[in-house]
C-alpha cells in the first residue's frame, strides 16, 4: 500500500490541496451572531420550545410559540444552514455516564451520529471545542461557531477518505490518468462540494458507499471474492444505510449486481443471503433505537410526511433532472448518466447492462417521486450522491477513449462550481455577503411603525438576514415588507402585487449556468406590500 501512496502522492497531494481549500471555507456562517443589538440581551430559557425534552426531536408534539426571544435563541445556537443543530440537539440527548444513548432523532441514522459524538468528545477533551449545558450555550456564540466548523471538518475528513477509495477503484479498472481526472469531478460536483462543508450525514455516507465501490472492484478484477470480502461489504452496506435512510437504494442496487458475480462464479450464492444479513444487522447495531423507541420513530416519520409521497407525475422527473441534478450534479456528470443509460439499454456491452442501466432509472424516478412536493428544490441531488461514483466507474469500465471527454466534463463542473465555491467565501464579507447587506439595508430603511415578514417559516439565521428583529415589527398577518431568501434566484418570479425594493445577489450569480447556493450567501429579495 505504500509503494501505491508512493507512486499516487502527486495526486494525493493535490486531492489534499482540494481539502485544505474546503476547510479553510468551512468556517463560513459565523458572523450572523454578532451584531451589537444581539449583544447583552439575556435569553429566557424557559420560552424557546421544548426540542431538547421532545420524544422525536422533528416530531409532532406541540412546539413553543415563535417569540423574539426564540429567535434570538436561533441566532446564537444555530447555524445558516437548516438542520446542522438537529445533530448537536441529538448530541446532546446522548449521556454515556447516564447510560443514555438514544438520540431521539432518527432522520440522521446513528452510523453517522455516534462517530460525529467521538470526534467531538475527542476535540473536547483535547481542548480544541468547549460544551455546555443550553444556558451556557447561548451566551457562548462564539464557541458554538467553533462546534459548528468541528462538525463540518468531519464530514470533509470522510469526503476526502471516500476520493481516495474512488480514486483507487478507478484506477483498478483504468489507469492512473483517468482515475485522477474522474476524482477531481468527483471532488468538484457541485452539491458534493456543497454538502462535504455541511454537519450532515449525505456526503459522510460516501465514505461507506466507495469503500463497497473498492471491495467490489478488487474483488471483480482479482478475480477473487473472499470471505473477508464479503463481511466488509455486509458491514459497509450496513454504515451507508445506517448513516442515512434514503441510501438505502444504493445497497440495493450493489445487492442485484452481486447476482453478476455469481452468476460468473466470483461469488457463492450463498453469500447473496449472508451479505444483507450482515448488512442488516449492522444497521439495527447503530440504529438500535428504531426499535427500541419505535414511538419516537414513528412520530419523525410522521412529520416527515409533508416532505415525501405525496403523489407521482412524470413532471417531477423532469423537475427534479432541471432542478436538482443538474445544478446540483453538474451539466457534465448528468450528461454522462444520460449516456450510460442509453448506452446500455441500446448497445449492452455485458450481459446485465440493461439491468444496470434500469436500476439507474428506477432510482432516478423514485427518489423524484417521493421528494415531489420539494422537487423544485435543487439540493434534492443529496438524496442520490452515490450516482457520482457509481457513474465514473460504470464509464471507466465500458469505455476506452475517454479522457478527452473526461477533461471535458471537470472543465463544465469547476465552472458551475465555482460560484459556490466563491459564495462560501463571501458569506461572512462585509462587502459581499447578501445576508449581512440585507440586515444592514433592514435596520436602517424599515421605519419602526411598519412591519416586515420572512418566506421562511421563521426567524432563523437560515431562514432570514440578521436585521434587529429587537426593534423591527414582525408580523406575518400585517406585513409592510416582505422579505425572501431565494435560495433558486434563476426560478424567481415577482409578485406584481408586491414592489420589489431591492435585491442582494451573490457574485457570479450567471443565470444562463445552473448554479446551486441554497442557504449559501443566497439571493436576498426585499418587497413591499
Amino acid at each position: 500500500m505504500n509503494s501505491l501512496i508512493k507512486k499516487d502522492f502527486l495526486s494525493i497531494l493535490i486531492f489534499l490541496l482540494f481539502f485544505l481549500l474546503y476547510a479553510i471555507n468551512a468556517d463560513y456562517g459565523h458572523r450572523v451572531d454578532n451584531f451589537p443589538y444581539f449583544d447583552n440581551v439575556e435569553v429566557d430559557i424557559d420560552n424557546v420550545g421544548t426540542a431538547l425534552e421532545r420524544n422525536s426531536i422533528n416530531g409532532t408534539e406541540a412546539i413553543q410559540l415563535e417569540n423574539p426571544n426564540k429567535w434570538l435563541m436561533r441566532f446564537r445556537l444555530y447555524s445558516i444552514d437548516a438542520d446542522e443543530m438537529n445533530n448537536i440537539m441529538a448530541l446532546a440527548r446522548i449521556k454515556p455516564k447516564e447510560l443514555k444513548f438514544d438520540p431521539h432523532h432518527y432522520s440522521y441514522g446513528g452510523g453517522y451520529v455516534y462517530p460525529l459524538g467521538v470526534w467531538f468528545l475527542i476535540l473536547k477533551q483535547t481542548g480544541f471545542i468547549q460544551t455546555g449545558g443550553l444556558e451556557w450555550m447561548i451566551n457562548n456564540p462564539q464557541e458554538m461557531d467553533r462546534i459548528y466548523h468541528a462538525g463540518r471538518i468531519f464530514t470533509l475528513v470522510a469526503f476526502f477518505i471516500s476520493v481516495l477509495f474512488l480514486y483507487y477503484s478507478l484506477k483498478i479498472i483504468r489507469n492512473q490518468k483517468f482515475a485522477f481526472i474522474g476524482s477531481l469531478i468527483y471532488l468538484s460536483a457541485p452539491s458534493l462540494f456543497m454538502f462535504a462543508m455541511v454537519m450532515k450525514p449525505h456526503v459522510y455516507a460516501l465514505l461507506w458507499t466507495n469503500i463497497s465501490i473498492f471491495i467490489l472492484t478488487r474483488s471483480y478484477f482479482s478475480d477473487r471474492f473472499t470471505f473477508k470480502n464479503v463481511v466488509a461489504l455486509g458491514i459497509t452496506l450496513g454504515m451507508v444505510v445506517g448513516s442515512v435512510l434514503t441510501y438505502a437504494l444504493f445497497a440495493i442496487m450493489v445487492w442485484v449486481g452481486l447476482f453478476y458475480f455469481a452468476n460468473k462464479g466470483k461469488l457463492k450464492y450463498a453469500n447473496l443471503v449472508i451479505i444483507p444479513i450482515i448488512a442488516i444487522v449492522v444497521y439495527f447495531l447503530v440504529n438500535p433505537y428504531v426499535i427500541l423507541n419505535y414511538d419516537a420513530f414513528v412520530l419523525e416519520t410522521t412529520a416527515q410526511q409533508s416532505w415525501f409521497f405525496i403523489g407521482s407525475d412524470l413532471k417531477y422527473l423532469r423537475l427534479f433532472l432541471v432542478n436538482s441534478l443538474i445544478p446540483g450534479f453538474g451539466v457534465g456528470i448528468v450528461m454522462l448518466l444520460l449516456y450510460i443509460v442509453v448506452f446500455f439499454i441500446f448497445n449492452p456491452p455485458v450481459i446485465g447492462a440493461r439491468l444496470i442501466a434500469s436500476s439507474l432509472l428506477l432510482v432516478v424516478l423514485f427518489i423524484s417521486s417521493i421528494s415531489a412536493s420539494v422537487s423544485d428544490w435543487h439540493i434534492n441531488s443529496r438524496y442520490v450522491f452515490y450516482l457520482v461514483p457509481i457513474i465514473l466507474v460504470l464509464y471507466a469500465i465500458y469505455q476506452e477513449s475517454s479522457i478527452k471527454i473526461l477533461s471535458t466534463i471537470l472543465f463544465f463542473t469547476l465552472l458551475q462550481m465555482f460560484p459556490l465555491l466563491l459564495a462560501h467565501y463571501d458569506e461572512d464579507s462585509s462587502e459581499y455577503s447578501t445576508r449581512l447587506q440585507a440586515a444592514e439595508w433592514i435596520n436602517n430603511n424599515i421605519p419602526n411603525d411598519k412591519s416586515v415578514c420572512t418566506s421562511g417559516r421563521s426567524i432563523a439565521p437560515y431562514d432570514s438576514p440578521p436585521f434587529n428583529f429587537m426593534r423591527v415589527n414582525v408580523d406575518y398577518e400585517k406585513c409592510d415588507f416582505f422579505i425572501s431568501i431565494d435560495r433558486q434566484s434563476d426560478h424567481v418570479v415577482d409578485d406584481p402585487n408586491k414592489e420589489l425594493m431591492i435585491r442582494f445577489e451573490p457574485r457570479f450569480n450567471i443565470k444562463n449556468i445552473p448554479l446551486v447556493y441554497s442557504h449559501i450567501n443566497p439571493q436576498i429579495s426585499i418587497y413591499k406590500k
